[in-house]
């Protein structure tokens, strides 16, 4: 199958032919440039100019090209692939903050009691706080083969149903009996429990985790007739993402927040290191879309922190546009199908301009070339 051209035809563009006479004018003063066919600057340009957005150019025999004038409701992609699976998990920590993690957990294995509470990992939605406390475990296990300390992960706002905390008594023929639940189960064996998106725990449950952290390291369950007792090898690790932007969060009372001994605060990765996730998880995503990708997602975090926006882009969403891109979308596509449509059309009851999706979409638009 021939290779799909993007320049259109000489003489039907009359903007890419003032483009192609400069950049001519500039390769053929360059000796080392100079010799490099008329045809294949058009095809470098054109590509350069899809790549990056700012336009599409189709040359197949039975679509005629297009230079698309106004932004599409429904942008319409060029051919798509199935992506390579990723064989390279990448994944950027802060090196301070992981160190202190692993002390952290060993310390409380370690010690038991004597370090009660735990410890409370915050930062803004998608910037790889769950995924930082798997790595650690799974580090921790693999370098300290006597470890052997199960992760058990509690996804707070779905699990509102306090059995699937605590258990429940079933009553049969042969009488009454407690079924335990996976996490009580992990209380008294020994564990890393991560309390993903504490803030979203329901009000109901507070009170009895608060026990488990506090230095009693128990909580009676008179419903139950039960006791249950932390053991000593349990860590409890807690991720949050703080902040009024952040909707359906209860707020947490200074006595639950004392409980929670230690913090990491965590922020989006740096700037390269993102572009290196976002390449190992998505093959096919090159450094200069990925670059792209990056740059959108810094400038909304500029206007979160100024307050000019709600939320920034984070490193999840930028992980599927990536993978979008590396589909064969180009990047303002990749975006139009990700973060663009998680921003509100209207803005305080006014739909256009002031929209945050219309801001976003202008940060997008003016770095991928619009």
């Amino acid at each position: 199958m021939a290779e799909k051209k993007y320049a259109p035809p000489p003489g039907t563009d009359e903007s890419f032919d003032k483009i192609m006479e400069s950049v001519n004018a500039a390769m053929d003063a360059d000796p080392a440039q100079k010799g490099i066919p008329i045809e294949t600057r058009r095809e470098t340009i054109a590509r350069g100019l899809v790549k990056h957005g700012g336009r599409k150019f189709v040359t197949d025999d039975d679509i005629p090209w297009q230079d698309e004038e106004a932004y599409p409701d429904q942008v319409v992609s060029h051919e798509l692939v199935i992506p390579e699976a990723p064989t390279d998990f990448y994944w950027y920590e802060d090196p301070a903050d992981a160190r202190f993690m692993e002390h952290y957990i060993l310390s409380r294995v370690a010690l038991g009691a004597r370090l009660p509470g735990g410890l409370l990992i915050t930062g803004p939605a998608g910037s790889g706080k769950t995924r930082s406390v798997i790595n650690a475990v799974e580090k921790l296990n693999a370098s300290h083969p006597d470890l052997g300390l199960p992760l058990l992960v509690m996804n707070c706002p779905t699990l509102t149903d306090p059995q699937k905390w605590f258990g429940r008594r079933e009553i049969d023929k042969d009488g009454s009996r407690y079924e335990e639940s996976d996490f009580v189960g992990a209380v008294r064996n020994g564990a890393v429990i991560l309390l993903d998106e504490f803030m979203r725990l329901h009000p109901t449950l507070h009170n009895p985790i608060m026990s488990l952290l506090d230095g009693t390291e128990s909580v009676l369950l008179s419903d139950l007739n039960l006791t249950i007792t932390r053991h000593p090898r349990t860590v409890f690790i807690g991720t949050t993402n703080q902040g009024v932007q952040f909707g359906g969060t209860s707020r947490m009372d200074w006595a639950m927040r004392e409980r929670w001994s230690y913090t990491i605060e965590r922020d989006f990765p740096p700037r390269d290191e993102e572009i290196k996730i976002l390449m190992a998880h998505n093959p096919g995503c090159d450094a200069d879309a990925a670059s792209v990708l990056v740059d959108v997602a810094d400038k909304t975090r500029q206007m979160w922190q100024t307050g000019d926006l709600r939320v920034p882009i984070s490193t999840r969403t930028l992980d599927n546009a990536a993978f979008l891109v590396a589909s064969g979308m180009t990047e303002r596509e990749a975006f139009h199908r990700t973060a663009e449509m998680e921003y509100d059309a209207g803005a305080e009851g006014v739909v256009g301009q002031e929209s945050e999706r219309a801001r976003v979409r202008a940060i997008i638009d003016g770095r991928t070339g619009r």
